[in-house]
């Protein structure tokens, strides 16, 4: 059952991971998404050796404050996912479906490690090379624990759904997770394609100042001492990358696509 014991577990999980992250920020100097994507990462392995509903409902909160002060722009998505995952680990605590719960958040999680890798890597290395590999990776570890891996278990215990021992929400979240991923797998697919052929066509045809990317490093760090999204500041997701102001971030030649640049 659920109790003051438990609320006050969460409570504590959330002061923890709200804390790592003023930590992160002060001693480290890492940038907003850079903290996030460290936090993210540090979480996977933990939820994986250790199965705790607490510290994993306490992050799930932590995480989206951070989304809702984000520029993210599948906000939406994100609020799902971490509002079924509450949901789930509530169900949990209650000991429903303890077991198809943590077996499936297991291996969820596992996909989230290439995930905030490829996220880190994407903000502070511009090589081209770096960061198709980058996110070939992601898009093999993302389409095998999602798609592959979660099929197989699904087929494997499809006689639990059968008989009618899966809880409905449970069965439901399993559905709309699944195909959350299937679509997202998709979507990887295109971006790498998209991606690799920028790395290789002809270079006369891509932006020469952001040799394709449609980023460029920003030639200053900030503009003021905020530690969040700030209208203030040149860079306002706090990267060291900014679209380039050239070709409008589409990273194409202005000899071979007829649109002006951004004006100061």
């Amino acid at each position: 059952m659920f109790n003051i014991k438990n609320l006050t577990q969460i409570l504590i999980s959330y002061n923890l991971f709200n804390n790592m992250h003023f930590f992160l920020r002060d001693r480290f100097k890492l940038s907003f998404n850079n903290i996030s994507n460290t936090m993210s990462l540090l979480v996977s392995f933990i939820i994986i050796l250790i199965n705790n509903e607490k510290l994993m409902i306490g992050f799930m909160l932590k995480d989206l404050q951070r989304i809702y002060k984000s520029n993210e722009k599948n906000k939406m998505i994100y609020y799902i996912h971490h509002i079924i995952t509450i949901d789930c680990m509530m169900l949990s605590i209650n000991n429903v479906n303890s077991k198809e719960i943590w077996d499936t958040t297991t291996f969820l999680e596992s996909s989230n490690i290439m995930l905030n890798i490829n996220h880190f890597v994407r903000e502070n290395i511009s090589n081209k090379k770096v960061r198709v590999l980058s996110l070939l990776l992601h898009t093999i570890s993302y389409v095998y624990f999602r798609v592959l891996i979660f099929s197989s278990y699904i087929y494997k215990n499809f006689n639990i759904i059968l008989e009618g021992r899966l809880n409905y929400r449970v069965f439901i979240y399993c559905f709309i997770l699944y195909n959350i991923g299937t679509i997202w797998s998709y979507m990887l697919f295109k971006k790498l394609r998209k991606e690799i052929r920028n790395m290789l066509k002809n270079d006369n045809k891509s932006c020469e100042i952001c040799k394709g990317w449609g980023i460029v490093k920003s030639a200053i760090k900030d503009t003021c001492s905020c530690t969040s999204v700030c209208v203030d500041c040149e860079n306002k997701d706090k990267t060291p990358y900014i679209e380039c102001k050239i070709c409008l971030g589409s990273g194409e030649n202005l000899k071979y696509k007829s649109i002006k640049p951004k004006e100061d």
